[in-house]
């Protein structure tokens, strides 16, 4: 995987290429003029000629290799404001989420629907008792953002990464730097702005530019020599700051001095420089700046230490092509204090082979620090706020992960694949098996058959006996109960029929396809009928009747006990003997009858 870092400057663009093979590698470094459109005088709102830009890169890096690669892209400094914000505990997602809106109600100049936000987490802040989260919040405007993607858009070019060049420049300072609880500047001596921006952890917690550059130092300095940017470019060039012996705090001396040197200068040329500019007058434009671009950066780290509760800057770090001026570095270095120096992105990377990074490239480092920065953050996937739209990082997400599917794919196939066939073996060692065991088992078939009989005829035999002792038992029952009856019976009375009758005595049900007999309930009514004869008149019939009644229906085994009624007959009155009428109204006789009575049998 080849990454490409893009570092558009307003005077130059630099461009870093790494390759991620066993390790990090930077393969080559490149810088052009930044081309801008002829149509556009105003130097404040050139845009970048997006044609011409593209044929400067091309003539370094083929569209296809570009295509293939992860494109990340610097933002400038002056486009991005940044604010810490102290929050309490809570969970990272409404962390970050509640950084960004009380970053919106803080920030000046105030939020508009333009601007975008993207934060990262910083670190903790406060005593034991009252712990915060601080979270970095980083502004910046929609339309700086889209001229990136419009820019992308002419060579069909999809950017991965778009953050701010003071995020990714804190991964060039020494690792272990980051350890200890020390904040740390980078100063940008760009061409068209002094950017400063402050890191805590490896994380941007301050930025500040000063709209006051190079270009504004050489423009002055020009004036002041009466000589062309041109020529002041390559006075600077060759001559940097100065280095002199003389106390710079009286002026007077100074311009005498000055004088003095240019008046010699007239008869011995050996006085002045090279290019025949006096290096005393050289040195003295030059203080002027210096003492600015000091007072800058103390107003800014007595205005960072506080707002940010006593926060303190240990180290400085320089970059840009201002760091090319001889002298100029190590006499802000030394005015300001403090540890840093030059920044110098070739000192722990490795570089691969290659004739374009030579020995010149090298000292010159600090130019291509942003690009080299943003390709080392990029390749080592570092976590770095993104300004690339949603939509944007949707792709790339699908992108990343789309060889990481792909080959998850080809493993599930493979192992499906693999259960397949173990499952198609087993098919077919299992089929094997159930055949054989088939060929076993019709020969127990006849045993089966022969067996299932067996145990038809002993369900058949177990139901016969069921019902015989179900039968038994009420045998028993009735031959108690037909003693008890024939006490009852008068001596007129002889039974010529007794029948008992139960309704249901057994029912049907179906068990395993065999028919099985059961007893009904014990409970079950039994009705008696009871045809007999009596010996009397009658009047006499009817009481022995009505007597033998009442003996059934005394007893506790008999209810509803009815009597058919005797056949009326006419009367006729009965003489006894020696004359005398006797008080019976028919004659004696053989009378039917017949009675029938319900048998309530206990459980």
């Amino acid at each position: 995987m080849e990454i490409i870092a893009i570092d558009i400057g307003a005077d130059t663009t630099k461009i870093a290429r790494m390759e991620r093979k066993k390790t990090l590698l930077l393969s080559d470094v490149f810088i052009f003029k930044t081309p801008y459109a002829a149509s556009q005088p105003d130097a404040a709102s050139r845009e970048i000629d997006q044609s011409g830009f593209w044929r400067q890169v091309f003539t370094f890096i083929p569209l296809s290799r570009l295509k293939r690669s992860k494109v990340a892209i610097a933002l400038a400094t002056e486009c991005i404001a940044t604010i810490v914000v102290p929050l309490p505990k809570m969970n990272m997602p409404e962390l970050l989420l509640a950084a960004i809106v009380e970053a919106k109600r803080k920030m000046i100049p105030a939020y508009t629907p333009d601007h975008s936000f993207e934060c990262s987490f910083v670190g903790e802040s406060g005593s034991l008792d009252n712990r915060k989260f601080e979270v970095s919040v980083i502004r910046t405007e929609n339309k700086y953002v889209q001229q990136i993607l419009d820019l992308c858009k002419n060579a069909d070019i999809v950017p991965s990464l778009i953050t701010p060049s003071s995020c990714a420049i804190a991964y060039l300072a020494p690792r272990e730097f980051w350890k200890k609880d020390e904040d740390a500047a980078f100063v940008d001596l760009a061409a068209n702005n002094l950017n400063i921006s402050i890191c805590r952890h490896g994380k941007l917690v301050f930025t500040r530019s000063l709209g006051y550059s190079l270009r504004d130092i050489i423009k002055d300095i020009s004036g002041q020599l009466g000589v062309s940017r041109e020529e002041t470019e390559k006075i600077i060039r060759e001559e940097g700051v100065p280095q002199v012996d003389f106390n710079n705090k009286n002026k007077v001396a100074i311009v005498e001095e000055i004088m003095r040197q240019k008046y010699e200068a007239g008869r011995d040329s050996s006085s002045s420089g090279a290019s025949g500019i006096n290096r005393l007058e050289l040195r003295m434009l030059w203080q002027t700046h210096i003492e600015r671009m000091i007072q800058e950066l103390r107003r800014t780290f007595i205005y960072y230490k506080e707002n940010s509760e006593g926060g303190r800057v240990e180290c400085v770090y320089f970059l840009g092509g201002g760091c090319l001026i001889k002298n100029l570095v190590s006499m802000l270095a030394g005015l300001i204090g403090g540890e840093g120096g030059i920044v110098k992105p070739f000192a722990h990377l490795k570089t691969a082979e290659t004739k374009n990074i030579d020995n010149e490239i090298i000292l010159s480092g600090a130019v291509y620090a942003h690009a080299i920065s943003l390709a080392l953050v990029k390749g080592e996937g570092t976590a770095v706020v993104n300004f690339l739209p949603k939509e944007f990082k949707r792709k790339e997400t699908v992108a990343r992960w789309s060889p990481v599917l792909f080959l998850a794919a080809l493993g599930l196939a493979f192992v499906f694949i693999l259960a397949g066939g173990y499952i198609l073996a087993q098919r077919v060692y299992l089929q094997k098996q159930i055949t054989e065991l088939d060929l076993k088992l019709s020969g127990f078939k006849d045993i089966s058959e022969k067996a299932n009989a067996l145990n038809q005829q002993k369900n058949k035999l177990d139901q016969r006996f069921s019902r015989f002792n179900l039968l038994a038992n009420k045998t028993k029952q009735f031959h108690s109960l037909l003693k008890m009856i024939a006490s009852f019976i008068p001596p007129e009375v002889v039974f010529t029929k007794f029948t008992t009758a139960r309704s249901n005595l057994f029912i049907e049900r179906q068990d395993s396809g065999q028919t099985v007999l059961e007893g009904t309930a014990d409970n079950t009514s039994v009705t008696m009928e009871i045809e007999a004869w009596v010996l009397a008149d009658y009047e006499s019939a009817l009481k022995i009747i009505e007597l033998f009644k009442g003996r059934l229906e005394s007893s506790m085994y008999f209810s509803k006990v009815n009597i058919t009624p005797l056949t009326l007959e006419r009367i006729s009155s009965v003489d006894a003997e020696g004359g005398r009428q006797e008080s019976r109204l028919t004659n004696s006789r053989v009378r039917k009858f017949s009675i029938s009575a319900e048998l309530a049998e206990s459980k």
